[in-house]
C-alpha cells in the first residue's frame, strides 16, 4: 500500500497526474485521499492493472472530494460494488 502519510493535509499540493497503474499497489484504497484538502489538484488517478481491490471508498463521493478530478481508471482492478 502506499505510505500513510501521503493523505495528510497539504500533501502534494501540486500534484495532479497519480499513475500507479500497473504497479505492484494492493490492498484497499484510502478513505482520506482527497478529504482535508489532501490531493485537491488531482486529475487524473491512473489505478489500472494493480492489484487495488474492496470498494470505493463512500468518503470520496463527498462534495469536495477530488474537485477537479477528470480521469479514475480503474480497469483490471479488484473494485467491487456500485462505482
Amino acid at each position: 500500500m502506499v505510505p500513510s502519510a501521503w493523505g495528510e493535509v497539504g500533501s502534494f499540493p501540486a500534484l495532479y497526474y497519480l499513475r500507479l497503474g500497473r504497479s505492484f499497489l494492493n490492498g484497499t484504497l484510502p478513505a482520506h485521499w482527497g478529504s482535508n484538502g489532501t490531493l485537491s489538484g488531482l486529475v487524473d488517478l491512473e489505478l489500472a492493472n494493480s492489484n487495488v481491490s474492496g470498494t470505493l471508498p463512500q468518503e470520496w463521493g463527498a462534495p469536495d472530494v477530488f474537485k477537479n478530478l477528470s480521469t479514475l481508471s480503474l480497469t483490471n482492478c479488484s473494485i467491487s460494488g456500485a462505482y
